[in-house]
């Protein structure tokens, strides 16, 4: 009998990335600063490994470099207001109606605060590249 555990599949990202990118107007990244090419991605800001959701409340557009450079690390303290910033925001109130039905920002610093006492590192900050 195969098991396949459903609450762990993830999401196709174009979606939230276009709504990020033209909505949200996040043309650089959200990192680092450095405008956004060809090589936009999706980052769970609190890592998906904690999450274990897609969530746009929990997504951050980056360059290639910062999201893998991230990987599964918390980012420094500063990016949360930045964060909470972007989720107040938006043009497309179907979006956010959906997928922000459970939200409240006080969640992520509660998320961020739990997760940094599960272990996960935190205080990750983008490193000069180009």
């Amino acid at each position: 009998m195969l098991f396949v555990n459903y609450a762990t599949k993830r999401n196709n990202f174009t979606v939230y990335r276009d709504l990020l990118y033209e909505d949200f107007n996040r043309h650089n990244c959200f990192y680092c600063g450095q405008k956004l090419k060809t090589t936009m991605e999706v980052d769970h800001f609190i890592p998906w490994v904690f999450v274990r959701g897609d969530k746009l409340w929990n997504f951050a557009l980056s360059c290639r470099h910062c999201n893998h450079s991230k990987r599964d690390r918390l980012s420094d303290r500063h990016y949360i207001r930045k964060l909470l910033d972007q989720n107040s925001r938006s043009n497309n109130i179907y979006i956010v109606n959906k997928e922000y039905k459970i939200y409240h920002p006080d969640k992520i610093v509660e998320m961020y605060n739990c997760a940094e006492l599960n272990g996960f590192e935190s205080g990750w900050m983008p490193k000069n590249h180009k």
